[in-house]
């Protein structure tokens, strides 16, 4: 297993949306791109289910630790091929890092199959609208690279019961407009928490994923990267929870991702 991982302290202040005083936030800053911008009209290329994987994450703290749990995922199926797995070495939102030397250079360092972005800011009131360019953008680059590119819907804070979908909305609006894949994080999570409330997901700040929340949020990219059940996955010591709760994760993973639209072109 090849898998290279930068790990980040958790920052409470880089995760989630923020809220303002106006209704609309200025689009993004006229700057002179470091590099040339790729030109044309690229289709959506699905690389699910084409192994050898490689596979780059770009987020803040609510990606940092999922390659870890992703790997071990990878490693339990022994009839895929070694993976490659990397984090962007910043956190910050994706418009934050839109001009970024070191995330552009290593977007384009390498032939990806999938490059997943997360940290698209969002209003948790929804009393906030947040311009979606940098996303779109993001996405145009990775299907000029023929990486399918996965927008990651973060998990809903706990006990907020319409997150999950709000997030989900929001970012089938980016796909629409530059089209991608959608691993959907937070309708996992609300049905999984529906079934069994008393399996705690997050950290005690409400916000953060615990070890059990990052394992669940793994188990989705999982599936939307290669296309298989995670029923398949057979109980892996590594993991540090009860195989029972990772069987019920496993089920509604399965469960969700197949009633759910998952790319949009």
């Amino acid at each position: 297993m090849r898998v290279m991982l930068s790990f980040l302290m958790l920052c409470l202040t880089s995760c989630g949306g923020g809220t303002s005083q106006s209704a609309l936030q200025p689009a993004l800053p006229v700057k002179t791109p470091i590099f040339s911008e790729p030109n044309g009209d690229f289709p959506l290329q699905n690389n699910q289910g084409k192994p050898p994987y490689s596979i780059v994450f770009f987020g803040n703290s609510h990606s940092t630790n999922i390659p870890t749990y992703l790997s071990l995922l990878f490693k339990a199926n022994n009839s895929l091929p070694d993976v490659t797995i990397q984090r962007a070495p910043s956190i910050a939102f994706l418009s934050e890092r839109l001009y970024e030397q070191e995330s552009i250079d290593l977007l384009y360092s390498r032939r990806w199959t999938h490059a997943i972005f997360q940290a698209q800011k969002y209003s948790q009131s929804g009393s906030t609208t947040y311009p979606t360019t940098a996303a779109e953008l993001w996405i145009k680059r990775a299907r000029s690279l023929q990486a399918t590119p996965v927008l990651y819907p973060e998990h809903p804070q706990q006990g907020n019961t319409d997150e999950g979908q709000q997030l989900q909305s929001l970012h089938i609006g980016i796909a629409s407009r530059s089209p991608a894949c959608i691993a959907p994080v937070g309708l996992v999570w609300d049905e999984f928490q529906i079934q069994y409330p008393n399996i705690v997901l997050h950290e005690t700040d409400g916000n953060h994923a615990n070890i059990a929340g990052h394992i669940l949020t793994s188990l989705v990219f999982y599936h939307v990267i290669t296309g298989l059940d995670t029923k398949g996955l057979p109980a892996i010591t590594e993991l540090p929870i009860d195989n029972g709760v990772f069987v019920k994760m496993k089920n509604v993973v399965d469960f969700i991702v197949a009633h759910q639209p998952l790319c949009y072109s």
